[in-house]
C-alpha cells in the first residue's frame, strides 16, 4: 500500500539572513533577543499560505484566540539554522 501525502497549504520559503543581535539561546536552531551581539548570518524557513495577498502579512490575532502561527494561514517562521565559519579576520 502506497502512502502519498496530502498538498501542504502553504509554500516554504528560504532567507538567507544576518543580523548584530545577541542570540537568546545557543545551539544550531536559534532566536535572537533585543541586545546588541556579534554578526550571526544564518538561514530560515518562513511559510506562505497558498492564498497568501501581496502587500499582506497574515498573522495570528490574539483576539481570535490564535496562540500559535498555522503555517496554512499566516507567514511564520518555521526554523532558523546559523551558519558556522563566518567570521572576519581582523
Amino acid at each position: 500500500m502506497c502512502c502519498i501525502a496530502p498538498p501542504r497549504n502553504y509554500a516554504t520559503v528560504s532567507v538567507l539572513y544576518g543580523t548584530d543581535r545577541k542570540p537568546a539561546g545557543e545551539g544550531v536552531q536559534v532566536t535572537f533577543g533585543a541586545e546588541r551581539g556579534e554578526l550571526t548570518l544564518g538561514v530560515c524557513e518562513v511559510s506562505i499560505p497558498r492564498d497568501h495577498r501581496v502587500g499582506e502579512l497574515e498573522s495570528q490575532k490574539i483576539w481570535r484566540l490564535q496562540f500559535r502561527a498555522d503555517p496554512s494561514k499566516h507567514v511564520a517562521l518555521l526554523s532558523t539554522v546559523r551558519m558556522e565559519g563566518h567570521e572576519r579576520s581582523r
